[in-house]
């Protein structure tokens, strides 16, 4: 299973009046080796949280290991979103289900921490702003919002209708009131009353994250930060000879995941 982590940063995108501020190749500044195969997903504090199977692995950026999670009767995690530490969701697409944790791991006690949504075919969902949380709705194809008690607090239109063609939704993200749409070709970005704002195509690149109008992705070993106000892209070498690797970004490194080894690459300005 192919498991979508909500991060913390930018991607890229291709187009006639981009200008090249350069390209530059990054060096590590160390590396770790972690406890098992996963993917991964980095927090403002540059937390690592492993997410392999029915497990998460929080550690620290020397590979120490702060806390666990599982809960094997919910089986394989299809997704976390730790863009805020203290409420880590956790989502179950199987079970339509939904955990939030602490920042130990722990299941919160205040409120509901386990919902059952059962008014649809629930297939993605991120952390709201204000507490609360987005779902995509596979069986009415709308982006809703709901509140801990599993109410449904605002809705779109179906957003094939909205944006003009058909979308798939592969990973939800709020970041600045701008909820991100990720599906396997391009990005498309909302307003929190979900008004359409932009769509941006990714050109075969893999979206790593978008944050403060700045887009970043990879493609092979390069990786691309593009200024979606003034087109302006600045690109990054990553000198790797593996063949399956993984990347992901905080506004301070660039993280180079081979099997379990998880290289750290400081990003010069």
């Amino acid at each position: 299973m192919n498991i979508r982590i909500s991060y913390v940063f930018l991607s890229f995108l291709v187009l006639n009046s981009t200008h090249l501020l350069g390209q530059d190749t990054l060096n590590p500044s160390h590396q770790i080796t972690l406890p098992a195969f996963g993917n991964l997903a980095i927090d403002q504090m540059e937390n690592l949280y492993l997410v392999s199977g029915p497990e998460i692995i929080k550690l620290d950026k020397k590979g120490n290991i702060l806390n666990r999670y599982s809960d094997n009767i919910l089986g394989d995690i299809t997704s976390i979103d730790i863009t805020n530490p203290l409420q880590i969701l956790v989502f179950y697409s199987n079970q339509s289900r939904i955990v939030f944790l602490d920042n130990t791991l722990s299941v919160q006690k205040q409120g509901i921490s386990a919902l059952q949504i059962s008014d649809g075919y629930i297939t993605q969902a991120c952390n709201s702003n204000n507490g609360g949380f987005w779902v995509y709705n596979a069986a009415t194809l709308e982006l809703q919002k709901r509140d801990k008690t599993s109410g449904l607090n605002s809705s779109s239109n179906n957003l094939s209708l909205v944006v003009g063609e058909q979308i798939k939704p592969t990973l939800l993200i709020e970041k600045n009131n701008i909820i991100q749409v990720l599906t396997d070709s391009s990005l498309y970005l909302f307003d929190n009353k979900v008004n359409y704002i932009k769509k941006y195509p990714l050109k075969g690149a893999r979206f790593l994250t978008y944050s403060n109008n700045i887009l970043m992705t990879s493609q092979k070993n390069e990786i691309s930060f593009l200024n979606t106000k003034t087109y302006e892209t600045k690109k990054y070498i990553i000198p790797s000879k593996a063949n399956d690797f993984s990347y992901y970004s905080t506004h301070n490194f660039i993280y180079h995941l081979n099997d379990k080894n998880l290289e750290m690459y400081p990003i010069t300005n």
